[in-house]
């Protein structure tokens, strides 16, 4: 049976790196609204089945801990600079390129985690419409 490859990858938010706040170690400037460093390190722990920013067996488990990023598809990723994820979601972004993929990235002045979810203000709605936007376009092809 083939494998199965993903076609495009339309990422908001993402959570890619169990080390980011592990332990619940604060990151200042980040992660304050809706998911601190907290319930990153229960989230991750209760996903790996064991404490976050431990070794880690499973090569694919952990986006951040991936070595080798080519082949994956075109990506759009939408992340605001005051979400705790940031610096791993543009860390992800360079490595998808130097893979070859074509990314997009929209940082959201201002916007914490799941803004988009939370509010219905204009940069919110502009938000959502460039995620569909790359979304059709993928589609389309």
């Amino acid at each position: 049976m083939a494998a199965v490859r993903p076609a495009f990858q339309l990422l908001i938010d993402p959570m890619l790196d169990d080390r980011t706040g592990a332990g619940g170690v604060e990151v200042p400037g980040r992660g304050k609204y809706v998911w601190t460093a907290r319930s990153n390190a229960e989230g991750w722990s209760a996903y790996l089945g064991h404490r976050a920013g431990e070794s880690e067996g499973r090569p694919l488990a952990v986006p951040a801990r991936c070595e080798d990023l080519s082949g994956l598809p075109d990506t759009w990723i939408g992340v605001g600079e005051l979400d705790l994820f940031v610096e791993e979601d543009l860390d992800y972004a360079e490595r998808l390129r130097a893979g070859g993929a074509h990314v997009q990235v929209r940082l959201e002045p201002g916007m914490y985690h799941a803004a988009d979810h939370c509010t219905w203000s204009s940069a919110m709605r502009d938000f959502r419409a460039e995620a569909l936007e790359a979304l059709g376009r993928a589609l389309r092809g």
